[in-house]
Formats: structure tokens, sequence, C-alpha cells
């Protein structure tokens, strides 16, 4: 090879040999900017991150404050609601207040009256005046209640009042102020009696006799009634059969016991089929 043909290959090298490194610098140049600008990228994604939080951070904030706007108000609201509700009770009560308290200075005053010394002094005046107790006064009270309700003789009416409660002298003591008429009372008791039920002439008396009545009282009285005796007889025995059986003579046997004569005994036999 000529000297000059070589001579230009080497240029050529030297020329290719500059290209390749060169290309080379060019190279690493490319990968130095790429690698300076990939810094730059992370950083910039670590800014929209950051923003990112900070802006849903500052979401939630508002949120939150939202929600607790929203709970005051309400709060607000059921307070406005419960104050309503007290006003609107509060006229009720008032109503019902003036009523109470004029119900209680009612009672107040009654209790007041009840126990006005000015009227237990005048009543222990009274009763100074008259003689008689309180007690007394109700025993008298009670004897009257009992006449007006059915008859007694003198002595059932104070053997009533005892059983009452009252004592034999209270009891005593009311039965003489009433003005009784004991005879009648005899008269009205035995009619009573007839009423209720049948008996004897004889019979009559003797249950007025235990009732309290005298002797005489009672044998007036039963003669003062217009009574049929054969017909209480008849009455009698129709009793006696009803509630047992009997042969005519037992029947005419118990029909005398009970006070009835042997003639209208026999008679009340063979009127009920004997």
């Amino acid at each position: 090879m000529s000297k000059e043909r070589k001579r230009v290959l080497k240029k050529w090298q030297f020329f290719l040999i500059a290209i390749i490194a060169a290309a080379a610098i060019l190279s690493g140049c490319g990968d130095e900017g790429e690698a300076a600008e990939e810094p730059d990228q992370d950083e910039m994604n670590n800014e929209e991150e950051t923003k990112e939080a900070e802006e849903e951070a500052a979401e939630e904030e508002e949120s939150e404050e939202a929600e607790e706007l929203a709970e005051a108000e309400e709060l607000e609201e059921t307070e406005e609601i419960e104050e309503e509700t007290v006003e609107a009770e509060e006229p009720e009560e008032a109503e019902e207040n003036p009523a109470e308290v004029e119900e209680s200075e009612e009672a107040e005053e009654d209790l007041a009256e009840v126990i006005e010394p000015e009227e237990v002094e005048e009543e222990l005046v009274e009763e100074e005046a008259s003689g008689e107790s309180f007690s007394q006064q109700n025993a008298v009270s009670a004897a009257g209640d009992y006449l007006n309700f059915t008859a007694f003789s003198e002595s059932g009416l104070i053997e009533q009042l005892e059983f009452e409660g009252f004592t034999n002298e209270e009891a005593v003591y009311a039965v003489n102020q009433l003005d009784a008429d004991w005879q009648e009372q005899a008269v009205l008791s035995a009619e009573d009696y007839i009423a209720f039920t049948s008996f004897s002439e004889s019979g009559l008396v003797e249950q007025l006799e235990f009732e309290g009545f005298s002797n005489e009282h009672a044998v007036n009285a039963v003669s003062q009634l217009d009574v049929n005796w054969q017909e209480q007889a008849v009455l009698t025995a129709e009793d006696y059969l009803s509630y047992s059986s009997f042969s005519k003579s037992g029947l005419i046997d118990h029909l005398v016991f009970e006070g009835f004569s042997n003639e209208h005994a026999t008679y009340a036999a063979e009127q009920v089929g004997f």
C-alpha cells in the first residue's frame, strides 16, 4: 500500500474515532440530561401529591365544619321546640294552679272552721246550757231515728242503743228524752208481727213481752187488732206442713202448743186436709 493511501486511511480512522468519541460524548450528555430531568419529574410528582393531600385535607375540614354547623343548627331547632313546648305547657299550669290554690285555701278554711275555738266554746256553752253532752245528744238523735224506722219497746230501744255503742246511762237518758207512746209502739209491733207471720192470740202476747213490752201493753195491743184467730190457726197449720209431715193429732197438738184453742186447732187440721 502506498504511503499516501495509508495516510488517507489514518485520516479516516481518526475521523471515525472522532465521530465515535463525539457520539459517545453526546450519548453521555443525553444520559446525564435525562438523569437530570428525572429528579425534576419526581419533584413535580411530589408537589402534585402534596397539593392533592392538602386539597383533600381542606375538603375534609370543610366537610367537618359543615357537619358541625348542621349539628349546631339542629340543636338550636331542638332547643327552640323545647322552649315552645314549655311555653305552651306553662299556661295550663297557670290555669290549674289557681284552682289548686283555691281548693287548698278552701280546705284550710274548712279546717279552720272545724277547729274554730270560738265554735268549740259555743258548743260547750250550749252543752252547759242544755245540760246534755255531745254523746247524749247523739244518743237522743239515734233513738229518734230508730223509732221512725220501726216499733220498739222502751227496754228494747235501750238495748238497741247499747248495742250501737252508747253507754247504759246515755241510752236511758236518750229514751227518757223521747215523747214516745209505748202502748202505741206495742200496737205497731203487733201489727208488724201479724203482717210477717201467723200467731195465736196468746202467742203474739208472749212475743211482745219477749220484745220488752209490759204484759199490760202487750195484751192491750193484741186486743186492738182486727184478727181472725181461727184463720191464723189455718195459716200456722199450712206453715207446719210446708216443711214437715204430721198426723192429724200431732198437728193439733203443735197448734195448741203455739197457743191456739183446741177448737181452732182442730178446725185448722181439717181445713188443710185431715
